[in-house]
């Protein structure tokens, strides 16, 4: 039950996506969840600037899990006519009152609104979606988008080896295994079937489950908290070189072919000036 209502949650998100504005108020809602942007870095290096934000606000509020980077729950709450989003490091309680110290993982002290009362809490964040760039093939951007509920870093698309990685270093709020739902361009990376595809978590195989359109395939795996990497390989990759490579090579081999040229006429024209 709980597999289909995380593969029901990322549905709903990529499509509420769509309509995801700027700004530091609620972006979108359901019942259950509200959708925002991270519009500062306070909360570096677990989120970043332009991460979109999954809050699930059907929680207890008064039982946030509270400890130090990187394990408290990360929440979001009113503060100051503003959302603010921040890590959970202390519990207080007075008179029955619940409240909670925090403090972005960038800062050294706690932040705003601090202590924070659990009737300004919206929710918890459990997980965010991020666009990692590719670059530009043949004059086409390509992103690959990750939604996940664990902190990630060391994304990278390896056109040669055909296979996207990157590395899980924690959770974003305490959880009982992390996911990540990878929507690949179809253009960028592909595979002749769905089945095609490989996982790897340190380099072993893990079973995953993949999905597509038109125009992006979508893959989606589970594992236990821990330091890992992920590879994710597929079969055919873009075209080797990418075009803001190609015209410089272009601009380059173009040059060296003059030089090469005069000097040959330099040449000719010594010798018809000196004959032997």
């Amino acid at each position: 039950m709980k597999r289909v209502l995380l593969l029901a949650l990322i549905v709903f998100l990529l499509s509420c996506m769509i309509l995801i504005s700027r700004s530091r108020s609620v972006n979108a809602s359901s019942s259950d969840f509200t959708y925002l942007e991270m519009l500062s870095g306070s909360m570096h290096p677990t989120l970043e600037i332009g991460d979109v934000l999954v809050v699930d606000s059907n929680v207890n509020k008064s039982q946030m899990y509270a400890a130090p980077y990187p394990e408290g729950d990360v929440i979001a709450f009113q503060a100051y006519g503003e959302v603010i989003v921040s890590r959970a490091i202390e519990r207080l309680v007075d008179n029955g009152s619940v409240s909670y110290i925090t403090q972005g993982d960038d800062n050294a002290v706690p932040g705003p609104g601090s202590p924070t009362p659990a009737e300004s809490i919206i929710g918890k964040v459990v997980a965010f979606s991020r666009n990692f760039s590719c670059g530009t093939w043949n004059d086409q951007a390509y992103n690959v988008t990750v939604l996940t509920n664990s902190s990630i870093a060391n994304f990278n698309f390896n056109q040669p080896q055909k296979e996207v990685t990157l590395d899980i270093t924690g959770y974003v709020s305490h959880a009982d295994q992390g996911f990540c739902n990878v929507t690949v361009p179809k253009g960028l990376l592909s595979c002749d079937s769905l089945t095609s595809w490989q996982v790897l978590l340190n380099s072993t195989g893990i079973p995953y489950e993949a999905n597509q359109n038109d125009t992006d395939t979508f893959v989606y795996f589970t594992y236990g908290y821990n330091n890992s990497s992920i590879q994710i390989i597929g079969q055919q990759a873009v075209p080797e070189f990418p075009s803001f490579i190609i015209l410089p090579s272009f601009i380059i081999t173009a040059l060296l072919a003059v030089i090469v040229y005069r000097r040959e006429n330099a040449k000719q024209r010594v010798q018809r000036l000196n004959p032997r």
